[in-house]
């Protein structure tokens, strides 16, 4: 497969002389490629959204209706872990730049209406955003997004400072246990030590092992639906938060 450019930044030249159509075109044959050359393809394409000069507001509506549904989640995943790696204010620049128009869009089935496990994928997009966190859930709890079993998302968040947008947060981790099924054994450990930080209580991880969570929200978010939804999945022990 062809390289944006040799650091695996985008080339714009290159995109604009036909590379970035010809990836396009190849995600209608994405079943040909193979599990690592799909995700390779995912991931070009994301940096593409984020680091090239094309306007992805042009050609992702061409992308969403060539990729099969593995690529285009590949690809939302993809764009998350680029945008923490971004500093906040360029993140918040992608923002105004495509994301939230994208977001929208999607919302209103435009090109597609969001798949569960797209919108689900999306959901990581909230870390790399600190600065229209507010923006961004409202966005999400418009979708049919969800958890996955392996807890991956709650994985990445739960060492997060999550105070200063606690509200949010509580909101859009409630919103993903909702489009969860249960039951889900492997959610109770994270869940544990977010609700422990977000009310500002120490977090142990062990006898003789604790690390204090930072400053409490103020005002402290109501976590009585994230708590009824833990329960619902199975976290028998949610009830004692």
């Amino acid at each position: 497969m062809a390289r944006l450019s040799d650091r695996g930044r985008p080339n714009d030249g290159l995109l604009a002389a036909g590379l970035l159509d010809a990836f396009v075109e190849t995600c209608r044959h994405e079943d040909a490629l193979g599990s690592r050359p799909s995700h390779e393809l995912g991931a070009q394409l994301a940096s593409v959204a984020l680091h090239a000069g094309a306007d992805p507001l042009q050609w992702l509506p061409r992308f969403v209706l060539a990729a099969p549904k593995d690529l285009r989640v590949s690809w939302a995943d993809q764009v998350g872990r680029f945008l923490e790696e971004l500093g906040t204010d360029e993140a918040g620049a992608q923002w105004e730049r495509w994301i939230g128009a994208y977001w929208s869009g999607r919302i209103q089935s435009t090109p597609l209406p969001l798949a569960s496990a797209e919108a689900s994928a999306m959901a990581r997009w909230l870390i790399g955003l600190p600065t229209v966190r507010g923006e961004a859930v409202a966005l999400l709890v418009q979708t049919p997004a969800g958890l996955p079993q392996h807890g991956g998302f709650l994985h990445r968040i739960h060492d997060l400072d999550l105070t200063p947008d606690a509200a949010s947060w509580a909101t859009a981790i409630t919103h993903l246990l909702r489009g969860t099924t249960g039951p889900n054994w492997v959610l109770g450990h994270y869940l544990k030590e977010i609700v422990q930080q977000l009310l500002g209580i120490a977090s142990s991880f062990g006898p003789g092992y604790a690390i204090p969570k930072l400053r409490a929200a103020d005002p402290a978010p109501d976590l009585s639906e994230l708590i009824e939804e833990a329960l619902r999945l199975g976290v028998t022990d949610a009830a004692e938060w």
